[in-house]
């Protein structure tokens, strides 16, 4: 079996958003870029980039998390829900 390597920058992408999912208010590049000890071009273009694809919100020079982050996990309980109600009925079929 074939071993995968991570990727350095999903992971970094991944801590940022970890780190606005866990700030009460909006902050900025350089605060990012400060607690994951990052350059700040670097947490920039992270946030450019998050930004572009809505997981982050911009206000000014500020940022926090976007609402397409809880949209994924609305989606997937949606999913989720589905599923179990499915396998109730088929059960209940089996039984009844």
């Amino acid at each position: 079996m074939k071993t995968y390597k991570q990727i350095k920058s999903v992971r970094l992408t991944i801590e940022i958003l970890r780190f606005l999912s866990e700030q009460k208010d909006f902050v900025s590049g350089g605060e990012v870029a400060k607690a994951l000890d990052i350059p700040l071009g670097t947490a920039m273009c992270h946030l450019c980039t998050l930004e572009a694809e809505k997981f982050v919100e911009r206000a000014g020079n500020l940022y926090e998390l976007g609402q397409f982050s809880a949209l994924l996990w609305v989606r997937r309980k949606a999913l989720l829900e589905e599923k179990i109600s499915n396998s109730t009925k088929d059960l209940n079929q089996l039984g009844g």
